[in-house]
């Protein structure tokens, strides 16, 4: 499952309805003050990638609603991290960092590349990288 947070309930809502329009299943949950809407990451590349554009989209109608409320204690960015026993733990991040991020990779990518580390934190492995790449 892929998921995506948002912060405000009327912007998450308007991405549930454009999910709807796509014909896209997807869960909805509220977490700890971030609003989180999973969806199968099974679909078609189109569909991810519109779904994507979207929530951009939407996370910066979202980020402009922030400023203009003029509220800093909610300048609040967090990534996503699913544990191999099965739990989803968030791991803050500078907002300013990943909206730099997210200018260079998907959120797919990112996501892959925070598993990826998550992987290698749950299961430490001593062989030199040099040596695991020359089995790859």
């Amino acid at each position: 499952m892929f998921d995506y947070v948002f912060f405000n309930p009327a912007v998450r809502d308007r991405f549930l309805e454009r999910l709807r329009d796509l014909d896209v299943t997807c869960e909805s949950r509220d977490t700890e003050g971030e609003l989180v809407v999973s969806v199968d990451e099974d679909l078609a590349d189109d569909v991810l990638e519109r779904i994507d554009d979207l929530h951009e989209r939407l996370l910066d109608e979202e980020q402009a609603l922030i400023e203009q409320v003029e509220a800093p204690e909610r300048h609040a960015a967090g990534i996503t991290i699913q544990l191999q026993d099965g739990r989803s733990v968030q791991a803050a991040v500078d907002p300013e960092l990943l909206n730099r991020l997210l200018q260079a990779v998907t959120i797919e990518e990112l996501g892959s590349f925070v598993q990826t580390i998550a992987e290698a934190v749950e299961n430490p492995d001593d062989i030199p990288f040099c040596h695991k790449a020359a089995r790859e």
